[in-house]
């Protein structure tokens, strides 16, 4: 949207400056309007050593250039507010921070176009979510709890597309795509899900990477910020219930040329597919260890895989099979030929999950990997965030051609991410008292 019009047809008063850390947090910094021509100068300046896994203290001066072509009306807050999404630049050298993910994802699309010859990397998210009314959570010594609290009852017959009086939010999502409209993001459809409790999806349109990677990250923003105006809580924590589904971050995918067709279609093929896209496919199986530490970067990711409830089981790839690691629509005309994969989930930071995504493809296609012949070596799905982080630090290379993800930003992931697997797994589970207090 052009942020002149914007301002000219509305009160702005404040402009306020998006970025992503490492872990894929939105971070912001709200300024008076009269700033913005400055801030479109000279930028903002930030604390790198604030944030997770950036710079240390010694260089950590760092500031955020706005994106121009991002702005939007802000529709949660109160003050008429002008939101920009913006890059992390370093201050010595006044060039792009190496490590700041929405670089990541910009240097592995000019790599994969540059070496395919493809013009454009399309993703297609699908963001799935419980809604609750409430929740309670508190850990001591002594006690460890959480609590939800529903707002609808599990329906006979499974709670897939159900309607009202079963479908409680439909008015709410309703609000929710009109808004990611208005504010530029392109919504397919809203439904409920066939979680109990108020499990839904709201899918997007497919977009280029980038721009796909930008409307997960501002959706899930919006979607909190309207559900808790209506004294709701929002929840993409991929297993939050036991023994209902969980919530998962599909993500099709395909190349594309200059028209938009995807190259990964193919009349000749039986399963529709060109060589190009099988050797894609056969990256991704053969490195959907390593790529499950970005893109199911918690412990409570591997809670939702391989349970059921049509979560990833096979690391394979199949026609309309959503067992499968990867599924191909078998409903799309082929100028849409499109993979679907299916193991990530919203833990994940969308910006290294896709260039992750996009490195391992390359790689497969650069070897021209068989994904039936990849089959044979019995990839597998980690069971847990310690052994995916294991396959990380094993198989990497692939993520490093050309600069595009670096050693450090990858030593950082890691040490992040094991503190966090160390400090679950070192808590007592309530569920322990039941098998072993009376020992």
């Amino acid at each position: 949207m052009n942020y002149n019009e914007i301002i000219q047809r509305e009160k702005v008063r404040y402009i306020d400056v998006k970025y992503v850390d490492l872990l894929g947090r939105l971070r912001h910094v709200t300024l008076p309007l009269e700033r913005l021509p400055a801030v479109i100068e000279h930028g903002i300046g930030i604390d790198g050593s604030s944030l997770p896994g950036f710079k240390g203290h010694e260089a950590s001066d760092m500031k955020l250039m706005i994106d121009a072509e991002s702005a939007f009306l802000d529709p949660l807050f109160e003050e008429m507010t002008l939101s920009f999404l913006s890059s992390i630049h370093v201050v010595q050298g006044d060039g792009r921070f190496s490590d700041d993910p929405k670089y990541v994802l910009n240097k592995a699309i000019s790599k994969i176009c540059s070496e395919t010859g493809a013009k454009r990397a399309v993703f297609q998210p699908e963001l799935e979510f419980y809604l609750f009314a409430a929740l309670d959570h508190d850990e001591t010594e002594l006690s460890s709890f959480y609590s939800l609290e529903p707002i609808e009852d599990p329906r006979p017959y499974g709670s897939y597309h159900a309607a009202l009086p079963g479908d409680h939010t439909a008015d709410l999502r309703n609000r929710i795509s009109s808004i990611l409209s208005d504010v530029g993001i392109d919504v397919k459809y809203h439904h409920h899900e066939g979680g109990a409790y108020s499990q839904v999806e709201i899918e997007l349109n497919p977009a280029e990477a980038e721009k796909a990677a930008d409307w997960i990250v501002i959706s899930k923003y919006i979607i909190k910020g309207l559900a808790l105006q209506e004294n709701l809580i929002a929840t993409f924590m991929p297993k939050p219930i036991n023994g209902h589904p969980g919530s998962g971050l599909h993500l099709h995918q395909f190349l594309a040329d200059e028209n938009g067709r995807s190259l990964f279609a193919s009349g000749d093929s039986p399963d529709g597919l060109s060589d190009l896209a099988k050797h894609y496919i056969g990256g991704l199986l053969a490195h959907i260890g390593s790529l499950t530490a970005f893109t199911n970067p918690s412990t409570n990711s591997f809670r939702r895989l391989k349970t059921g409830f049509e979560s990833p089981e096979r690391v394979d790839y199949c026609v309309a099979d959503r067992t499968c690691a990867i599924r191909i629509p078998g409903y799309v005309s082929k100028y849409e030929t499109r993979i679907e994969y299916r193991v990530p989930d919203a833990t994940s930071n969308p910006f290294l999950a896709m260039a992750a995504l996009l490195m391992a493809g390359l790689d497969g296609i650069e070897r021209e990997l068989d994904p039936e012949e990849v089959k044979k070596s019995s990839p597998a799905i980690p069971c847990s965030l310690k052994e995916a982080l294991d396959e990380l630090r094993k198989d990497h290379d692939y993520l490093l051609k050309d600069g595009v993800f670096t050693e450090t930003l990858l030593e950082n992931w890691i040490e992040i991410k094991e503190k966090e697997a160390a400090d679950v797994d070192s808590r007592v589970h309530p569920r322990e008292f039941r098998y072993y207090f009376e020992v």
